[in-house]
C-alpha cells in the first residue's frame, strides 16, 4: 500500500509542476500580449 500512496504522491507533485508551468506560459504570453498592445485582441475569444 506505500507503494500505491507514493505513486499517488508522486503523480501529483508532477501535475503540480505541470499546472505551474502552464500558469507560467499563460502569464509570459499575457506579458507579450500587453506589451504588444494586442491584449483585447485575446479577451475577445
Amino acid at each position: 500500500m506505500a507503494l500505491g500512496g507514493s505513486t499517488y504522491l508522486q503523480d501529483a507533485t508532477m501535475l503540480e509542476q505541470l499546472l505551474e508551468e502552464i500558469n507560467f506560459q499563460r502569464t509570459k504570453e499575457m506579458r507579450q500580449l500587453l506589451k504588444d498592445g494586442e491584449f483585447w485582441i485575446y479577451l475577445l475569444y
